[in-house]
Order: C-alpha cells, then structure tokens, then sequence
C-alpha cells in the first residue's frame, strides 16, 4: 500500500533561490512516514513510550530537481517487503502534482527494545496493517558505506539542545544538519548536493563529545562521527552535482 498526502509548504524548508533544502527534503521524508505509521495505529512516539521504538538504521535520499517554494506536491511512501525480520525497510517520493519525482529515498529501520536496547522483529499483524509493497529484484544494492583510509579535516561537533529527540539521541534529521555545517565552505557555496546517504552505527546523545572527520573526493565527501573514545557513530556521504550554482559563480 502506497501512503500519500499533500505537502504542505513550510517557509523553514527552502533555501537559496526559493529551492527545498536537502535537510527539508529528508525532514519531509521523516515526516511522511511517521504520518503512514499512525494512519494504521503504529504511532512512533507512543510505541518508544510503550518500550519498542523503531529506529533508523540508514537513509538513502537522491534529489533529482529540488522543489520550488509554491510548487504544489504530493508526498508518499510505502512499506517494501516488510517481514518478520530485525530490519525492514520504506521507500519515499516528493513528487509535483503531474507526476514528476522531484526526489526519492530509502530507509533501513530496526524495532528496537527500548529498556534491553536489542533488536526485535516485526510481527505478522503489524506487517498486516502496513501491506507492504513487493520487493524490486532489480534494484542495485548499494556498498556498505566505510570509514575512508585517510581524512583532509577535522573539527569538533557542538551538540545543541534541540538536536535530541524523544529517545534521548540525536534526531536522526540532525546528523545530516551537523554534516552540511561541517562541509567545507567552497563546496557549499559552489556545488549543490544532489544525493546522500547516512549509515548510523551507534547513537549520539547528549553528553557525548563528537568529532567529524572528513574526506573530500572530486565530487563527494565523507565525514565520520567519532565518540571522544574513538567510537565510529554514523557516516555520512554527500554526492555534488558536477557544475557550479549560478547565483555562486
């Protein structure tokens, strides 16, 4: 079953040249798939407070064309071959209302035993309730994502109140806010992220003291989010697009 709703413009959400921001576009995300979750009564916040929380394991997002502010456009997302199993995962789209895939994703989320912190599987009434969607047997599998051999920079990350969420850790939206803050200033100013993807390892919370390695190739960048004692916490990768923004040359 595919989930959608209309999306409704928020002026936080959009950028330079009035375009969405790749932060919104995953907040969107985030957002469509809770909205999915409670229209079959699997509330994310109800269920951590019960004990069983899912959480986000990695995302996948590719932003073909960022919307424009006052564009009218549908958000949607489904279930894909949801089973009992520790990981299951969703598809999403922000699409115009003709049809075009202004941006798409993908998340691997796990249900997680709040007080054990161990992963439990989805059960089959709860699988029901989503009808999932069939598996593609041909989509590419991505690599598993790896801490690069060598870093260009460091610096340490400033953890801010508002980055926590309701399970104590860092939003799982904030480490892609804390990501594009620490990209160096040319890439930011000049290029424009058409892809990224995020592969948590192990949560950040609120007292931890972080610090983000990053290594830049041509056209990407990977930064690891180390824990004082060395401890890989997520890796995020930045794909940008090969010509310069036109309001930037």
């Amino acid at each position: 079953m595919i989930f959608s709703e209309k999306y409704h413009s928020r002026i936080e959400d959009f950028g330079r040249g009035g375009l969405m921001t790749p932060e919104a576009v995953l907040r969107v995300f985030e957002n469509t798939g809770s909205h999915h979750s409670d229209s079959v009564g699997d509330s994310l916040i109800s269920g951590s407070a019960a004990g069983i929380a899912w959480i986000v394991a990695e995302w996948n997002v590719k932003i073909h064309r960022a919307p424009k502010y006052g564009e009218e456009l549908i958000q949607s997302t489904c279930a894909v071959g949801l089973k009992p199993a520790i990981q299951n995962s969703r598809k999403m789209a922000i699409k115009t209302a003709s049809g075009e895939v202004c941006a798409e994703g993908s998340a691997k989320l796990v249900r997680l035993d709040v007080a054990t912190g161990k992963p439990v599987k989805s059960t089959e009434e709860l699988i029901a309730r989503y009808a999932p969607e069939p598996e593609d047997e041909n989509e590419q599998k991505l690599p598993r994502l790896v801490v690069p051999k060598e870093f260009d920079c460091e610096q340490e990350v400033l953890l801010r109140r508002g980055d926590i969420d309701y399970n104590g850790h860092v939003h799982n939206a904030n480490y892609l806010t804390l990501a594009i803050e620490a990209l160096p200033e040319a890439l930011y100013r000049e290029k424009k992220i058409v892809s990224y993807r995020i592969s948590y390892r192990l949560p950040i919370k609120e007292s931890d003291k972080v610090t983000v390695r990053i290594a830049v190739g041509e056209n990407s960048v990977t930064e690891c989010f180390f824990g004082s004692d060395g401890t890989l916490k997520t890796i995020v990768f930045f794909e940008f697009d090969r010509t310069f923004l036109p309001e930037e040359k």
